[in-house]
């Protein structure tokens, strides 16, 4: 039977926050996904670690390493479309290698609401950034606060369907972490564009509001995000690129 989702993690250099964000999926109580984990060009170090990784997970999970050993890497956007080129779920949402889930019913409530809204083509949820173990900040979407008290709840959980123009508004955009989107979509759209190393996310998030039919948003905080250091030059994202809040 065809995944419900895919779960797509880009990762260099990180398999010990790796192997903790992969854990954490595996707590989902959705079972119906794969978890593609492409490797930009890790060294060979590394990698040596990923099969004692992948024994402790099930087969759900694969690591694809198709760039040699301590190479530049390609860049994250290219690293989530080779994901997205093996994907097989009806949606695709994603995980940073350095961040985590944090709600185990993410994608059970996803799926639900999703079936409940067949022609949904987004899902976004909410998430805390943390700086070392300092909260920096609680809610990524503040400015949807008054849209989701005027909006109709989808089934039992909180999820509401909300317009696009709500999720246009200064204050906040969705993180990756916190993104599902129809596989189909993101075909549409061409993925991410490969030419860029920073805010590739934002551009994908334009894109995809631009051409979904309907989007629902969960208020409730989901996944734990890393914010990185900005006076370390050597606390990069994915791929060795610069991060994003």
């Amino acid at each position: 039977m065809m995944p419900r989702f895919s779960v797509i993690v880009p990762t260099r250099n990180r398999a010990a926050s790796l192997g903790a964000a992969l854990h954490a999926i595996k707590r989902q109580t959705c079972r119906s996904c794969e978890v593609i984990v492409v490797d930009d060009g890790s060294s060979a170090e590394c990698r040596a670690r990923y099969g004692e990784m992948l024994a402790s997970l099930d087969d759900r999970f694969q690591i694809v390493c198709d760039t040699p050993d301590g190479s530049p890497g390609r860049g994250p956007s290219a690293a989530r479309n080779r994901a997205l080129s093996l994907a097989q779920g009806e949606f695709v949402t994603f995980c940073d290698d350095d961040d985590l889930w944090s709600a185990d019913d993410h994608l059970e409530v996803a799926s639900k609401a999703l079936s409940a809204v067949p022609e949904a083509d987004i899902y976004y949820a909410n998430q805390e950034s943390y700086r070392g173990t300092d909260l920096i900040d609680a809610d990524r979407w503040p400015q949807l606060h008054g849209k989701v008290d005027r909006a109709a709840r989808i089934g039992t959980a909180d999820v509401y369907r909300l317009p696009r123009a709500a999720f246009m508004r200064p204050g906040g955009v969705a993180h990756l972490n916190v993104s599902i989107g129809r596989r189909s979509l993101f075909e549409e759209i061409g993925g991410f564009w490969d030419l860029v190393r920073y805010e590739e996310d934002l551009d994908c998030y334009l894109r995809s509001i631009d051409r979904a039919r309907a989007i629902l948003f969960r208020p409730t905080v989901v996944a734990h995000h890393y914010a990185p250091d900005p006076q370390r030059h050597d606390d990069g994202g994915v791929s060795g690129t610069a991060r994003r809040l």
